[in-house]
């Protein structure tokens, strides 16, 4: 990644995708201009043929235009937002910061993803892959964090390479050979495709089951299943969010653990309804 503080790397930013849809800021502007260039034709030729008056055609390409110059301050917007990030991650680096959280400006504005993501840690309660802006307009933003005492129990590592208290395991194979299991009965796939996820993601949704499911049991913040030969049940809300073409969409997943006799938890159902 090019240093964004100095102006070559700001340049470099500029030109090297970063979005779902891997374009360049160039490249979406390229297709805002291109777009503009055919309403204008079309218009023009519809006044040409006597489909509509010189008039209409006019107001037509200015409410055009005025649609075009919103849309290129948004995108304008949101990519000075991106190496804004960007910088400020560069900065993290620099000072060894390893925890930085999520900072939602909250107002009559903000998304619910957003506001969801509000206090939320990078890479503990909040995937990794995930920084702002993250979607058109976003004014969302990183500020470093240091770990709580609790917080370091439950999420350090240790000296033997474990997660700390409060661990919770999930194997991905749950995802990959059961939810996304070729000609499945249970239509349980159905739940995740809606938000964007394919079997090809079965780590990614592992990991957040994961950072979610241990940070939930070391606050308490399950219910109580059966408790039968294999052990206690508890079930956990998952709170999983959209990505690629379902980016801003949420989902609120009841999901079924169990917990070992060392105090851990592991995943035993990724989806057994919705919570709400």
């Amino acid at each position: 990644m090019p240093d964004p503080t100095d102006p070559l790397g700001i340049e470099k930013l500029i030109n090297e995708p970063w979005a779902e849809d891997n374009k360049t800021l160039v490249e979406r502007l390229e297709e805002k201009r291109d777009a503009l260039n055919e309403t204008i034709k079309e218009e023009i030729g519809k006044a040409a043929e006597g489909a509509q008056s010189v008039d209409d055609a006019i107001k037509n390409i200015d409410k055009a235009i005025e649609k075009l110059e919103k849309e290129i301050e948004g995108l304008i917007r949101t990519e000075a937002e991106h190496i804004r990030e960007e910088a400020a991650k560069e900065a993290y680096r620099e000072e060894d910061i390893e925890y930085y959280k999520w900072v939602a400006i909250k107002d009559w504005r903000t998304c619910p993803m957003c506001r969801g993501l509000d206090g939320g840690i990078i890479g503990l309660t909040i995937p990794p892959y995930m920084d702002p802006p993250i979607h058109t307009n976003c004014r969302c933003f990183t500020i470093p964090y240091e770990l709580t005492e609790a917080e370091k129990r439950l999420y350090e590592k240790g000296e033997n390479g474990d997660e700390g208290a409060g661990k919770a395991t999930v194997d991905s194979r749950k995802f990959s050979e059961y939810v996304f299991k070729d000609g499945a009965a249970h239509g349980k796939d159905a739940v995740f495709k809606n938000l964007g996820y394919s079997a090809k993601d079965s780590e990614l949704l592992a990991q957040i089951y994961q950072e979610q499911g241990a940070a939930k049991y070391a606050s308490g913040n399950y219910t109580l299943g059966k408790l039968d030969d294999f052990g206690q049940r508890i079930n956990i809300e998952i709170e999983l969010y959209g990505i690629g073409n379902a980016a801003g969409k949420t989902s609120y997943i009841n999901s079924g653990w169990i917990i070992r006799p060392d105090d851990t938890i592991s995943l035993n159902t990724p989806f057994s309804g919705f919570t709400r």
